[in-house]
């Protein structure tokens, strides 16, 4: 099956999910943030290098709020694999997960890169004076390209997110398309910066997010 053919299949894969997902068990409206912005480019962390990210997620739907984030990125396979692990607070109560990234195309002068996500998630969040614990599973697929320009490089990227948001006694789908971009000042600066627009498609939320990274 040539490259076409299995980016393709994927897609429909993604449209059949959301065609067939469950619909939402408890109330229309969430009853936790879904997890964090998500500030990521297509290529992946180096095996011995490391990202530490702060996100601001500044929420506008579902009575409006803000979530902060840390974020730690570490390479696991060179050019392939790497993982990003964080914790949370604000809107949502406490929040707890890693979201992995599987490179399947490099960004290339004449292509861009494309990647997979897949993460898990523990939230704790309340509602009405009730406490209650959350499991959130995320498949995504994200895509970017770094240009340069004067000031320095932009990576513009954009990412549709699958997510199921469970609790013991029911689930809830969501989809969400986060569209966004890394600016770089320099290649030898040590801080960059996050912009992100998150959009909600289905049950998820509606976000600004600013972010500043440190690689080392």
């Amino acid at each position: 099956m040539n490259l076409k053919n299995k980016i393709k299949n994927f897609a429909i894969s993604f449209a059949l999910l959301g065609i067939s997902a469950p619909p939402v068990l408890w109330s229309s409206s969430l009853e936790a943030g879904s997890g964090t912005s998500l500030m990521q480019t297509a290529p992946v962390q180096a095996p011995g290098t490391y990202e530490m990210k702060l996100q601001t997620d500044i929420i506008f739907n579902d009575g409006g709020g803000v979530n902060i984030s840390p974020h730690f990125v570490t390479g696991i396979v060179e050019d392939l694999f790497d993982v990003d692990a964080y914790f949370g607070t604000g809107k949502t109560g406490f929040q707890l997960g890693a979201m992995g990234k599987y490179n399947f195309l490099p960004d290339l002068p004449d292509q861009m890169g494309l990647s997979f996500l897949g993460g898990l998630s523990f939230l704790k969040d309340s509602k009405d004076g009730t406490s209650y614990n959350y499991g959130l599973i995320s498949l995504g697929l994200l895509t970017s390209k770094k240009m340069d320009t004067d000031f320095g490089a932009v990576s513009p990227y954009a990412a549709l997110q699958v997510e199921t948001l469970f609790r013991t006694e029911a689930s809830a789908f969501l989809m969400n398309l986060q569209v966004g971009s890394h600016w770089q000042i320099t290649e030898t600066a040590p801080w960059s910066f996050y912009t992100e627009f998150g959009i909600s498609l289905r049950q998820s939320l509606y976000m600004l997010a600013l972010g500043a990274s440190y690689p080392f």
